[in-house]
């Protein structure tokens, strides 16, 4: 299958996994209301962050291995699973970590204990989708692979509606009953690889290209799962409630919402890239950094016009307070179209630390401004969101520098 076919199919049925967390973040901020969609958002990012540290960024180290190194995908598929299962006892630890501070609630059995096991081993589930997602693109980039990618955010849809009008709306019970199912339909379609002929050559694995790929990739992943943490504590210490964390919450699942294409692509251009030698697509993006930034800003007022009516709308008048910080969130949305077309290149060109850089930048850079406007007695969600966008002007300039060194060093090797 051509590389254009593989990205049309990926996009096609990789829209449903976006389009059905639309829908579930639709389904409970519609029916019922911010303080709820604060509570889930809040039990949400700690999941996320929980995953994140189990998924350690080995989904781009193991494409890069099996690319470049030509490492058998069974072995890496059978050291994800080892790796899942230890895993799960970290996670206890983390999740012990927030409910013993007060940042959420599990209540769904009488015993504390059984209600954090439970939860990690829901984690350790969504750590082995992860890590198998990166086996699976190395083995087979095609609409398959789509279709493994999407599975958390089907039965997540799945659960939330069926359980949306019970009396107590229960994010822990949600999850639950959602990851069993993927557990079952990762496990078939990994049987293939799972029940290769290959030999097991695991002792033999890069470890150094290994931890070196996916140190990176993780450190740029948790702090982008980390700063809606940071956001949402604030929120709590310094401006309301979790009925303030709904509203804001929201601003950043349209984000997320709108930048989804990009992401689903992401994966797709650093496999084809880490198969290539050539780098000439990182002097044709940094030629084009002018008009593009100029396209990006007014993609950017567009967007932050056309939430101005959609969110009443959509979700109701009840989130009318979420409007102008969305706009301010949503402005720098074409922006980060932008960037996260150009992580993957400077990635497979060899340049992890850069994002690394980029990423740890970003939340810094939220948390300083942050800071300052707490300090100045001016910490509000408007000034929380300005303090999100600035950061990722913040971001995205170091990386735009990054790319200009990058091509000077290119432009005189080549020379």
């Amino acid at each position: 299958m051509s590389f254009k076919k593989k990205v049309i199919y990926n996009l096609f049925i990789q829209a449903i996994g976006p389009g059905l967390s639309f829908l579930s973040i639709f389904l409970i901020a519609r029916f019922l209301g911010p303080a709820t969609q604060g509570k889930f958002a809040n039990f949400k990012s700690i999941v996320d962050l929980t995953t994140t540290i189990g998924v350690f960024g080995f989904p781009q180290s193991f494409v890069y291995l099996i690319n470049k190194l030509k490492v058998p995908p069974k072995d890496l598929a059978i050291l994800s699973i080892i790796y899942s299962v230890l895993f799960t006892v970290l996670a206890f630890f983390i999740i012990w970590i927030f409910i013993y501070f007060n940042y959420i609630e599990i209540g769904w059995l009488n015993s504390k204990t059984i209600n954090i096991l439970v939860l990690s081993v829901i984690c350790g589930v969504l750590v082995l989708h992860g890590v198998w997602r990166g086996v699976y693109l190395g083995y087979n980039s095609g609409p398959k692979f789509a279709l493994l990618s999407i599975l958390p955010a089907v039965f997540l849809f799945v659960s939330i509606a069926i359980f949306l009008f019970r009396s107590t709306f229960s994010p822990f019970e949600i999850y639950l009953y959602s990851t069993f199912p993927v557990f079952i339909f990762i496990w078939l379609m990994m049987s293939p690889i799972l029940l290769q002929k290959a030999p097991q050559q695991t002792n033999k694995l890069p470890w150094n290209e290994l931890w070196r790929h996916g140190f990176h990739a993780f450190l740029q992943a948790l702090a982008m799962i980390v700063q809606p943490i940071v956001a949402y504590w604030l929120i709590k210490r310094y401006i309301g409630t979790e009925k303030d964390i709904g509203f804001f919450s929201l601003g950043l699942f349209l984000v997320q919402g709108f930048a989804v294409p990009i992401g689903m692509i992401s994966p797709l251009l650093f496999e084809r890239w880490t198969k290539n030698e050539d780098n000439s697509l990182l002097r044709k993006l940094h030629k084009l950094t002018p008009k593009l930034l100029l396209l990006d800003v007014l993609l950017g007022l567009l967007l932050s016009a056309a939430i101005y009516f959609l969110i009443p709308i959509l979700f109701s008048k009840k989130y009318v307070d979420a409007i102008f910080l969305s706009q301010v969130l949503l402005f720098t949305v074409p922006l980060m179209f932008h960037i996260k077309v150009l992580l993957p290149a400077i990635h497979a060109g060899g340049f992890p630390q850069l994002n690394t850089h980029s990423g740890i930048l970003r939340i810094v850079s939220f948390a300083i401004i942050a800071m300052i406007f707490i300090l100045c007695s001016h910490i509000t969600l408007i000034t929380l969101a300005i303090a999100w966008s600035l950061a990722e002007v913040v971001a995205s300039a170091y990386t735009f520098y990054c790319l200009r060194v990058i091509n000077k060093e290119l432009d005189t090797n080549f020379t």
